[in-house]
């Protein structure tokens, strides 16, 4: 098992140092972000002299063993734009989208198994085509199309939630639906397929047999088994949640990572698009480090 988790945690590192060099190589042939960050009146020499601060007036290689350097001292750089270093910049907004994504996972966590159960116990009635249409809408519209539409009809039309912002509980309606509403069409299809093969097997013909209620049986003994591989995937897709916020975050003005790096971006802040980039790949890789052992411990056959 030792053996296992020591391989998987060596995959892991291999593939957040090449992500890295990847990242960084781009960054810089992007553009140049002296540019940018002087007057559009500087003169040559004080955009040299700004290359030269920045450390950007060296060859790539160079700059990346610079940054190796300093990465194994816990040095990710400073901010280009916020003259600060990049650990300080990304406290709060990594903060705000781990609140985002943990709420909308939630979300479409308990509406898709309401969902799923309404659609698998009354196959081809009403309830199982509404919620195969709620289903196959999320997985068909983008989330900065949903996130724009749903401004325009509850905040701008009806008037009654906030257009944009951080603030009360109202500022979370709107992002974590859409947010979440994705994963509420994934919850929703597999539950409704997981459910109707379990009504089906032998057990539940059995329950039935033996007088139990239909509530009895649909909760108790068919949800428990059919909530298996819907566990499965809910866990999964919490990383892209997180990496997929950043296009809710910028429909919102969300104070969060994803805005964070979506301005670094444009901007061409090359230490803190790095260091977003980097959390990002971390969280889904330790998520899916996690998964694997999580598996390896359930099965003794996956360790070999």
């Amino acid at each position: 098992m030792l053996r296992f988790v020591a391989g998987r945690l060596l995959q892991a590192l291999i593939t957040l140092w090449l992500l890295s060099l990847a990242v960084f190589v781009i960054a810089r042939v992007s553009g140049d972000p002296v540019i940018i960050l002087m007057p559009m009146e500087a003169s040559s020499q004080e955009l040299a002299a700004l290359s030269k601060e920045l450390g950007l007036d060296r060859s790539i290689a160079h700059q990346y063993w610079v940054y190796l350097q300093n990465v194994a001292q816990g040095d990710f750089g400073r901010s280009f734009r916020y003259r600060r270093p990049v650990t300080d910049v990304v406290g709060q907004p990594l903060l705000n989208t781990l609140w985002l994504a943990t709420s909308a996972i939630i979300f479409s966590s308990v509406v898709g198994v309401i969902l799923g159960v309404l659609a698998a116990t009354n196959r081809g009635r009403w309830p199982d085509r509404v919620a195969m249409l709620v289903s196959l809408l999320g997985q068909s519209l983008p989330a900065f199309a949903v996130g724009i539409i749903f401004i325009l009809v509850f905040s701008v039309t009806l008037g009654w939630l906030p257009t944009s912002g951080l603030g009360g509980p109202a500022h979370y309606v709107l992002p974590v639906i859409t947010l979440g509403w994705v994963v509420t069409a994934s919850v929703t299809r597999l539950l409704r397929s997981s459910m109707l093969e379990v009504l089906d097997s032998e057990f539940i013909k059995l329950a039935r047999a033996k007088g139990l209620g239909k509530r009895t049986v649909v909760f108790k003994h068919a949800l428990r088994n059919a909530l298996v591989p819907v566990v499965t995937i809910i866990g999964m897709t919490y990383g892209v949640l997180l990496t997929g916020a950043i296009t809710t975050e910028v429909v919102f003005t969300w104070p969060g990572l994803g805005r964070l790096a979506y301005n670094a971006v444009l901007s061409r802040d090359f230490p803190l698009v790095q260091f977003c980039v980097l959390i990002f790949a971390a969280l889904i890789i330790g998520l899916n480090f996690l998964v694997d052992v999580s598996y390896a411990l359930l099965d003794p056959r996956i360790r070999a």
